[in-house]
């Protein structure tokens, strides 16, 4: 059952929540702890769900990557089998659920992690496909892949941090500025942040909202047109726009931030708009306000921002709104307002 407004409040998203995306978890153990804090703010029922993997599957998990790289896992990801790797309340599943064919789930046992990857690993050699076309490549191997989309994500053993994130698209390799550690949080993040989405009264290109002083939340969507210049040729006007807006609004970037450059690097370090990695972001809070910021970037036929907003202070946030237009071209909005008297959102 989903708590109310009151009781939300109380749980620490006034109080706890700068800290907790600004700080990074000292451990593994403390990564998994703000993970489950932050669910059980929205969600508590969900971590009722959360099941690990089996523990022979892990096992066997770890012996397959000790023979074949002389290493142990990723600390990150391992705790992540450990704690939910048979039911992750769709952290990670939720993702490659919605990529594979749906027939494909029960033989992929996507219910196990760590038969999962392992399956994938003796059986598809998509990494040989790639080592022939760029043979000095360091080895690597995929966590998750798409067969449909052919983009998949993996961990090399001679990267630093071990699970730092490499993404591939057919046979070309990417360097990313993200962990594992940092993609789970921030599949939470957006959890909560779909979660306000969903729990108040929602209206399309309409900012009425803004001229009223409410007693709550608004979260707001935007999808912008941006100028292609801000992309080329090493992003230097996307990131001056971000700099722009980090300055005049008092945000500081949280950890699980990939940063300013919201696009990847091929192995040779070159830059790349490659437009099918939606994940890159710059997340940022305002240390004092109730506001959080998240900003992605596509490239296909035009360049594309897509913004997410949610906060209490409505002038200000108009104040934001205000600034990001004046650089953009609005294509969509989504906005959803509730309430401090709203008892039973969801």
């Amino acid at each position: 059952m989903a708590q109310n407004w009151k009781a939300i409040l109380e749980k620490g998203i006034r109080d706890s929540f700068t800290s907790l995306f600004t700080t990074p978890p000292t451990s593994t153990e403390k990564l998994f702890e703000s993970i489950k804090f932050c669910i059980s703010i929205f969600e508590p029922e969900v971590l009722d769900q959360l099941k690990p993997a089996p523990e022979k599957s892990v096992h066997q998990l770890e012996d397959v990557f000790e023979h074949a790289f002389g290493q142990q896992l990723p600390p990150s990801y391992k705790m992540y089998l450990q704690q939910m790797g048979g039911e992750d309340g769709g952290l990670l599943t939720d993702f490659i659920d919605s990529t594979f064919v749906k027939s494909d789930k029960a033989f992929w046992k996507i219910d196990d992690m760590a038969l999962w990857t392992q399956t994938f690993w003796e059986n598809f050699k998509i990494q040989d496909e790639i080592r022939a076309k760029t043979p000095g490549l360091p080895p690597f191997w995929y966590f998750s892949s798409c067969c449909i989309d052919e983009t998949g994500w993996a961990f090399s053993p001679e990267m630093e941090p071990l699970d730092q994130l490499i993404w591939t698209q057919s046979t070309e390799v990417y360097r990313t500025n993200d962990t594992f550690s940092k993609w789970l949080f921030f599949q939470v993040y957006k959890r909560l942040l779909n979660w306000m989405d969903r729990s108040g009264e929602r209206s399309e290109n309409d900012f009425s909202c803004f001229e009223k002083k409410l007693d709550g939340i608004v979260s707001l969507f935007l999808s912008l047109d941006c100028p292609q210049e801000w992309i080329l040729p090493r992003h230097e006007l996307l990131i001056t726009f971000l700099n722009q807006l980090e300055s005049r609004f008092s945000f500081e970037e949280t950890w699980f931030s990939t940063g300013k450059d919201l696009f990847l690097f091929n192995w040779e370090n070159k830059p790349t708009s490659t437009a099918e990695y939606d994940v890159a972001r710059y997340v940022a809070v305002h240390s004092k306000l109730d506001l959080t910021i998240c900003v992605q970037c596509t490239s296909s036929f035009h360049t594309r921002l897509q913004v997410r907003i949610v906060g209490r202070d409505t002038q200000y946030m108009r104040d934001i709104l205000d600034m990001i237009l004046q650089n953009t071209k609005l294509e969509y909005s989504r906005i959803s307002c509730f309430n401090q008297h709203l008892q039973n959102p969801v």
